[in-house]
């Protein structure tokens, strides 16, 4: 169970990569991702276009619905039935802007997560890890397949099955996604009202994708805690049964002391 601090797992950066791969995708998709090494200038050009992008279509979304809720929309009961999608879009730009914000401490957690995979020794910790990263990486799955395939397809199919709707017999409204007020332009006339729909389409994208790597991160650093925690316990339920209790002092001696530093570091 406590081998000499000079061994370290021979597997460990395929160990990490299976930790993270998803997490890594979904979150690069959005410019959030840490880069652990030193960044290339492409790579930082290539991130922070990355969240240009994203945050104006968070603006390009939440902005006009604003304007159409409080400036188009004339009664309290209307206005109330836009109010729990007003409140997720705003959540949804206040998770994006964390996650920038955050970025260096999701940095320093992930070289810890990679930390503890160099260090891991034995078999059955090493089994527990993994068992804990598979069930990071399923939560993450699930939750962008649940996310992407009834919300953006929520986004596609709506418009297209109402149709179009004739206003006083002679005005055609083709719809949208959601309300809208646009002060510039009018989104019914070609071809706006074609950028419009697709630019909703792009910020469907960037909506769940940003709620999807805030689970995933979530998912990411609970489970290897927990991964951690059980190894912990592991290794206090085997810690009476080793025969140097009684032989050796000074090795029960070491191997409190590692477990007592691992408590410690879990908690860090």
């Amino acid at each position: 169970m406590f081998e000499p601090a000079n061994l370290r797992n021979s597997n460990y950066e395929d160990d990490i990569r299976y930790t993270v791969q998803v997490h890594r995708l979904i979150l690069g998709l959005i410019g959030v991702w840490p880069i652990l090494e030193k960044p290339r200038l492409r790579k930082k050009f290539l991130k922070g276009l990355l969240r240009a992008v994203c945050c104006f279509l968070l603006s390009f979304n939440l902005i006009p619905w604003t304007l159409y809720m409080f400036l188009i929309l004339d009664t309290f009961k209307s206005r109330l039935r836009m109010l729990g999608a007003l409140c997720f879009y705003s959540m949804v730009s206040v998770m994006y802007c964390t996650l920038m914000l955050r970025e260096n401490s999701i940095g320093e957690c992930v070289k810890h997560i990679e930390k503890d995979w160099q260090n891991v020794r034995d078999a059955n910790d090493r089994r527990i890890m993994l068992n804990k990263a598979k069930a990071g990486r399923y939560i993450l799955i699930c939750t962008t397949i649940f996310l992407f395939t009834s919300g953006f397809t929520y986004r596609l199919i709506q418009p297209i099955v109402r149709g179009k709707i004739v206003v006083n017999g002679n005005v055609t409204i083709r719809p949208l996604v959601q309300g809208n007020y646009f002060i510039f332009f009018d989104p019914q006339q070609s071809p706006a009202y074609e950028i419009v729909f697709s630019m909703h389409l792009l910020t469907g994208i960037v909506i769940y994708t940003v709620t999807t790597s805030v689970c995933g991160v979530t998912a990411l650093f609970t489970m290897h805690a927990c991964g951690q925690l059980e190894i912990l316990a592991a290794w206090l339920e085997n810690l009476p049964k080793e025969d140097q209790w009684s032989k050796k002092s000074h090795v029960a001696a070491r191997r409190l002391a590692a477990i007592i530093m691992h408590h410690i570091r879990i908690r860090r």
